[in-house]
């Protein structure tokens, strides 16, 4: 089993940004010449990066062995063993023996919406049980882009615990070092042209 949930939108919106970003460094060196790249181009750059990172670089990953959440910064690792609880409040959260989790690749619906869903059906922001994900159910807590995904959390996660599964395992963080490397590196050349204009 080996199922990655990346939000279509956050693929669009990702593309969408770098073509325009590519376009406008296009333009501005045609009309103004190389010079200006200096200028404009680790903006420009920086906007693409970030973009990449906070959007298209994210996802989940549900895994024989647990589940993966990849962050803009960091990739958490949880074995099936180690998880308590799923819910989703704000994002899509998993509680561990080592914390709480946050997806940021799955967002729940609008504060906006959330709150309003609370007020009509008291409990639903929270819902706790042992081995339980949140009710994927679109009609009642509006989880749309998230119901696949839930379910197939569900799934993995009862089908881990009737077989039974090591204990030996924990949860483990990595962090991007490459992505903070990079973005620091274009942080200091916006600064830089910002500087020397």
């Amino acid at each position: 089993m080996h199922t990655v949930f990346r939000p279509w939108f956050s693929r669009a919106l990702t593309i969408l940004i770098g073509v325009i970003c590519a376009t406008g460094l296009v333009i501005t060196v045609i009309h103004d010449g190389w010079a200006a790249a200096w200028t404009f181009g680790p903006w420009l750059a920086l906007l693409a990066g970030a973009v990449w990172a906070m959007y298209w670089h994210p996802f989940v990953e549900v895994r024989e062995d647990g589940v993966r959440v990849v962050n803009i910064v960091r990739a958490i690792d949880i074995p099936w063993h180690c998880l308590t609880e799923v819910e989703v409040v704000w994002s899509l959260t998993f509680t561990t023996s080592a914390g709480r989790f946050a997806a940021w690749a799955a967002p729940a619906p609008s504060a906006i919406k959330s709150i309003r869903e609370a007020r009509r059906q008291p409990g639903l922001l929270r819902r706790r049980s042992d081995r339980t994900v949140a009710d994927p159910d679109p009609e009642r807590s509006g989880l749309h882009s998230l119901q696949a995904l839930t379910r197939e959390i569900q799934r993995a996660w009862d089908g881990a615990r009737s077989e039974g599964s090591s204990a030996t395992a924990t949860v483990s963080v990595n962090w991007h070092g490459y992505i903070m490397l990079v973005g620091g590196a274009l942080l200091a050349l916006t600064v830089l042209s910002a500087v020397t204009a």
